[in-house]
């Protein structure tokens, strides 16, 4: 491999292999690199929403306090690259082909070896290590699980944090059909010894939660409990709370990250900046707290890409990122009607989602994220009409195009929303020159 096209292009391969949960590849690739992750410092982020946003707001405090920060996420609104990156810059294109060039002799030699070749999220976690380790040395790595946490690839590491933003009913195929037992697969990123933050508010979920902790014997700081939040303030110019934790307290801070879903978000990621503080030895003064909570941007949440038209997109592609939209917009945004754009995966819990989204839609533009789990947009707009008769429908097949007709369909006092999937975001960001060349033709 010469460039990194041909890099991603081998990577994105391995996709044929699909999901394999657990481990032992990992663990064998790792064993024959002699362990680069043990020379790295992790804080392990999981849960089934707010990990990006968690990642945002700690690694942006962060680095205004002067460290180098490495983040690895899953899965990408903007660029594939951007998965993987040190100060907010991806990965270089260089250092990708090195890694990618060390890599694929591994994966071959695994896949002739009964545990069979490693998957495209495998490969993925591993130049992630090797770029962190030894490329580019950050003082702190930012780690968000991709699907769960036990069986995850990226639970191959020691973290010195961990955390579980929250348990909802996701990807019940996999993890479980009930929260405890999504709780359990979440709570296996906690190691020995190694504090745990969570923001977790079912009690069967923080139950399972708490009795791994004590089986490892370390301790849990819950919202709620050990650190709390106070006189939250929302509206479309400012977003603000008081954070209590148990070494400090924090008035007003203003948040970069809009939503009633940030002020837990904020809170945890304050609750995680406070132990490093206080037990590793992390230099974080106020100044730069309040400046990097500020500062923070998470692509693809709550995100305005236009003001003129206003335009908004929302990755929430499960029944508790939904519900965070219902009650984030309408405080947030004016407007006078809603033209929403909508893509929801088919192995999603539509109904509930499609309960919380169209209450805010005066007309539904349905449409296909570019990825084969997308529900076909006639079965969506079927189903979206057998709750709601009254509402406007039109099917685009092509994201981008869906964004021209509802563009089209928007007065200038009106809201075009994009929700149901980060595919969709990920579909329309990559178009956004094109989009708005085509509109200034209509």
């Amino acid at each position: 491999m010469q460039t990194a096209k041909e890099a991603v292009q081998w990577i994105r391969s391995l996709k044929t292999f699909g999901f394999k949960p657990g481990n032992d590849r990992m663990i064998w690739m790792l064993e024959r690199l002699k362990h680069p992750e043990r020379r790295l410092k992790f804080v392990h982020i999981a849960g089934t929403n707010g990990k990006g946003s968690n990642v945002a707001f700690l690694s942006t405090v962060l680095q205004s306090c002067g460290y180098e920060v490495g983040t690895y996420i899953s899965p990408h609104v903007t660029t594939y690259l951007s998965r993987i990156s040190l100060n907010g810059k991806e990965i270089d294109e260089a250092s990708l082909v090195d890694i990618c060039n060390r890599l694929k002799p591994l994966a071959e030699e695994l896949a002739e070896t009964p545990l069979g070749s490693p998957t495209e999220f495998e490969i993925l976690t591993m130049a992630a290590i090797l770029y962190f380790a030894n490329y580019s040395y950050p003082d702190i790595v930012i780690w968000e699980t991709g699907l769960g946490g036990r069986f995850d690839s990226t639970n191959v590491v020691h973290p010195i944090l961990s955390m579980i933003t929250n348990v909802g009913l996701d990807h019940i195929h996999i993890l479980g059909d009930t929260i405890e037992k999504i709780a359990w697969d979440k709570a296996g990123i906690i190691k020995s010894g190694v504090p745990v933050i969570t923001a977790v508010e079912d009690e069967g979920a923080f139950k399972v939660i708490e009795e791994i902790a004590r089986e490892k014997r370390t301790k849990v700081y819950r919202l709620g409990r050990d650190f709390a939040i106070e006189n939250e303030k929302m509206n479309q110019e400012d977003q603000s709370f008081t954070f209590v934790g148990p070494f400090r307290r924090y008035e007003e801070i203003h948040l970069g990250l809009k939503g009633v879903h940030q002020f837990k978000n904020a809170a945890t990621s304050m609750m995680a900046l406070e132990l490093l503080r206080q037990y590793f030895a992390f230099l974080i003064d106020e100044e730069p707290l309040r400046e990097g909570m500020l500062k923070a941007i998470n692509p693809g949440r709550l995100e305005v890409v236009s003001r003129e038209p206003l335009v908004v997109m929302d990755g929430a592609h499960n029944p508790h990122g939904t519900k965070v939209i219902a009650e984030s917009v309408p405080r947030l945004f004016q407007y006078k009607n809603c033209v929403l754009i909508l893509s929801i995966m088919q192995d999603k819990l539509m109904d509930e989602m499609l309960d919380h989204l169209l209450p805010l839609a005066d007309q539904v533009v349905v449409t296909r994220a570019k990825t084969p789990r997308a529900a076909q947009p006639t079965k969506l707009a079927e189903k979206i009409m057998s709750k709601n008769p009254q509402v406007s429908i039109y099917i685009e097949e092509e994201p981008i195009d869906a964004v021209k007709k509802a563009l089209s369909l928007a007065k200038a006092e009106d809201l075009v929303l994009v929700a149901g999937s980060l595919y969709l975001i990920e579909s329309i960001r990559a178009d956004l020159p094109t989009l708005w060349s085509r509109v200034g033709e209509m």
